[in-house]
């Protein structure tokens, strides 16, 4: 019934397009070192305190308080571990 609408759009000016291109790097490179020390954390509790299967909660850590994030180590180690 009705056409589509075609509205023109600025070329981004170089110095802002520049500006997209390296708060975008600075983004991939923050993105990468965060899941690089999520592995970390997950890697370290395997190792170090046994744990196999860390669970939803230990999954999500980084939600967690301190004193949650330690009561649900105790709680997924394995007996033998302590």
């Amino acid at each position: 019934m009705y056409g589509e609408l075609h509205l023109p759009t600025a070329s981004p000016a170089e110095p802002s397009h520049t500006e997209v291109e390296e708060l975008v790097s600075k983004l991939i490179e923050l993105t990468n070192d965060n899941q690089e020390a999520y592995r970390d954390v997950l890697n370290c509790l395997e190792v170090e305190q046994s744990i196999d299967k860390p669970g939803q909660k230990l999954e999500n850590f980084a939600r967690l308080e301190a004193q949650e994030f330690i009561q649900e180590i105790k709680k997924r180690r394995p007996n033998e571990a302590g």
